[in-house]
Protein backbone atom coordinates (compact mmCIF):
# COMPACT_ATOMS: atom_id res chain seq x y z
CA UNK A 1 0.00 0.00 0.00
CA UNK A 2 2.56 2.33 0.58
CA UNK A 3 4.25 1.63 -2.40
CA UNK A 4 1.19 3.00 -4.11
CA UNK A 5 1.45 5.73 -2.20
CA UNK A 6 4.81 6.80 -3.07
CA UNK A 7 4.45 5.37 -7.09
CA UNK A 8 0.98 8.19 -7.00
CA UNK A 9 3.39 10.85 -5.54
CA UNK A 10 5.94 10.16 -7.88
CA UNK A 11 3.73 10.47 -10.76
CA UNK A 12 1.95 13.32 -9.25
CA UNK A 13 5.22 15.26 -9.06
CA UNK A 14 6.90 13.94 -12.29
CA UNK A 15 4.16 14.57 -14.81
CA UNK A 16 5.46 18.81 -14.59
CA UNK A 17 8.81 16.67 -15.36
CA UNK A 18 7.29 14.38 -17.95
CA UNK A 19 7.52 16.93 -21.51
CA UNK A 20 10.39 19.12 -20.89
CA UNK A 21 12.67 17.70 -23.37
CA UNK A 22 9.52 18.04 -26.13
CA UNK A 23 9.11 22.32 -25.25
CA UNK A 24 9.35 24.56 -27.99
CA UNK A 25 5.84 25.00 -29.45
CA UNK A 26 4.72 28.70 -30.66
CA UNK A 27 2.64 31.14 -28.04
CA UNK A 28 -0.93 31.30 -29.05
CA UNK A 29 -3.93 33.55 -27.40
CA UNK A 30 -5.77 32.61 -24.37
CA UNK A 31 -6.48 34.48 -21.21
CA UNK A 32 -5.42 33.71 -17.78
CA UNK A 33 -8.17 33.47 -14.96
CA UNK A 34 -5.87 33.26 -12.09
CA UNK A 35 -4.43 37.17 -10.58
CA UNK A 36 -1.55 35.24 -9.50
CA UNK A 37 -0.37 35.20 -13.52
CA UNK A 38 -1.44 38.02 -14.86
CA UNK A 39 0.87 39.13 -17.68
CA UNK A 40 3.26 42.11 -17.55
CA UNK A 41 2.23 44.83 -20.11
CA UNK A 42 5.70 45.38 -21.07
CA UNK A 43 7.36 41.99 -20.93
CA UNK A 44 7.38 39.38 -23.84
CA UNK A 45 6.72 36.09 -23.46
CA UNK A 46 9.47 33.84 -23.01
CA UNK A 47 10.36 30.50 -25.35
CA UNK A 48 8.28 27.89 -24.10
CA UNK A 49 11.16 25.15 -23.41
CA UNK A 50 12.53 28.17 -21.03
CA UNK A 51 8.83 28.29 -19.26
CA UNK A 52 8.38 24.35 -19.49
CA UNK A 53 11.96 23.72 -17.57
CA UNK A 54 11.09 26.76 -14.83
CA UNK A 55 7.70 25.37 -14.26
CA UNK A 56 9.15 21.77 -14.14
CA UNK A 57 12.15 22.53 -12.16
CA UNK A 58 9.91 24.56 -9.56
CA UNK A 59 7.64 21.77 -9.24
CA UNK A 60 10.65 19.11 -8.61
CA UNK A 61 11.01 21.26 -5.01
CA UNK A 62 7.55 19.99 -3.81
CA UNK A 63 9.33 16.58 -4.12
CA UNK A 64 11.01 16.08 -0.81
CA UNK A 65 8.14 17.54 0.85
CA UNK A 66 5.19 15.47 -0.73
CA UNK A 67 7.61 12.06 0.31
CA UNK A 68 7.92 12.67 4.30
CA UNK A 69 3.97 13.37 4.30
CA UNK A 70 3.76 9.83 1.97
CA UNK A 71 6.36 7.97 4.46
CA UNK A 72 4.70 9.57 7.46
CA UNK A 73 1.49 7.39 6.71
CA UNK A 74 -0.31 6.90 9.81
CA UNK A 75 2.09 8.56 12.14
CA UNK A 76 0.92 11.71 13.72
CA UNK A 77 4.04 12.85 15.39
CA UNK A 78 5.42 12.55 11.59
CA UNK A 79 2.61 13.89 10.02
CA UNK A 80 2.77 17.20 12.73
CA UNK A 81 6.00 17.78 11.46
CA UNK A 82 5.99 16.91 7.73
CA UNK A 83 2.60 18.79 6.62
CA UNK A 84 3.05 21.90 7.75
CA UNK A 85 6.56 21.74 5.52
CA UNK A 86 4.48 20.85 2.66
CA UNK A 87 2.44 23.39 2.93
CA UNK A 88 5.16 25.73 3.27
CA UNK A 89 6.81 24.00 -0.02
CA UNK A 90 3.08 24.86 -1.86
CA UNK A 91 3.11 28.13 -0.80
CA UNK A 92 6.82 28.82 -2.13
CA UNK A 93 5.75 26.60 -5.05
CA UNK A 94 2.43 29.31 -5.77
CA UNK A 95 5.10 32.04 -5.53
CA UNK A 96 7.56 31.18 -7.43
CA UNK A 97 4.80 29.13 -10.71
CA UNK A 98 3.40 33.10 -10.46
CA UNK A 99 6.03 34.75 -11.16
CA UNK A 100 7.37 32.16 -13.59
CA UNK A 101 4.00 32.78 -15.38
CA UNK A 102 4.18 36.32 -15.60
CA UNK A 103 6.35 35.72 -18.96
CA UNK A 104 5.26 32.74 -20.07
CA UNK A 105 2.88 32.72 -23.65
CA UNK A 106 -0.76 32.94 -22.97
CA UNK A 107 -1.45 29.25 -22.95
CA UNK A 108 1.20 28.18 -20.86
CA UNK A 109 -0.25 31.32 -18.38
CA UNK A 110 -3.71 29.74 -18.39
CA UNK A 111 -2.12 26.32 -17.50
CA UNK A 112 0.46 27.42 -14.28
CA UNK A 113 -3.25 29.14 -13.50
CA UNK A 114 -4.37 26.33 -12.75
CA UNK A 115 -1.59 24.05 -11.18
CA UNK A 116 -1.95 27.07 -8.87
CA UNK A 117 -5.41 27.09 -8.25
CA UNK A 118 -5.11 22.97 -7.61
CA UNK A 119 -2.00 23.75 -5.41
CA UNK A 120 -3.95 26.55 -3.13
CA UNK A 121 -6.91 23.81 -2.70
CA UNK A 122 -4.47 20.91 -1.75
CA UNK A 123 -2.89 23.67 0.68
CA UNK A 124 -6.44 24.28 1.88
CA UNK A 125 -7.27 20.73 2.00
CA UNK A 126 -4.26 20.12 3.78
CA UNK A 127 -4.47 22.27 6.35
CA UNK A 128 -7.98 20.71 7.04
CA UNK A 129 -7.28 17.35 7.52
CA UNK A 130 -5.32 18.52 9.87
CA UNK A 131 -3.30 15.31 11.75
CA UNK A 132 -6.37 13.16 10.43
CA UNK A 133 -3.54 10.56 8.57
CA UNK A 134 -6.59 9.06 6.37
CA UNK A 135 -7.53 12.18 5.23
CA UNK A 136 -4.19 13.86 4.70
CA UNK A 137 -2.82 10.50 2.54
CA UNK A 138 -6.23 11.14 0.41
CA UNK A 139 -5.08 14.46 0.14
CA UNK A 140 -1.34 13.78 -1.31
CA UNK A 141 -2.79 11.10 -3.02
CA UNK A 142 -5.88 12.57 -5.02
CA UNK A 143 -5.43 13.15 -9.20
CA UNK A 144 -8.07 15.61 -8.61
CA UNK A 145 -5.20 18.27 -7.71
CA UNK A 146 -3.84 17.26 -11.46
CA UNK A 147 -5.58 19.10 -13.96
CA UNK A 148 -3.16 21.90 -15.04
CA UNK A 149 -0.44 19.31 -14.36
CA UNK A 150 -1.91 17.45 -17.32
CA UNK A 151 -2.58 20.84 -19.33
CA UNK A 152 0.82 21.58 -18.75
CA UNK A 153 1.97 18.64 -19.81
CA UNK A 154 0.01 18.77 -23.31
CA UNK A 155 1.42 22.02 -24.08
CA UNK A 156 4.89 21.29 -23.17
CA UNK A 157 4.73 17.67 -25.38
CA UNK A 158 3.45 19.50 -28.26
Amino acid sequence: MMFNRILLVTATIGVLGASVAACGQPATKSASANPAVQPSPTVSPEPRSTTCKKITDAGYKLWEPFMAVAAAGTETAKLKDATPKLIAAIDAFNTEAGKIGETADSELKAAISVIVSDMQRRQKDLTAAGTDAAKVQSVINSDSYNTGEQQLDTLCAG
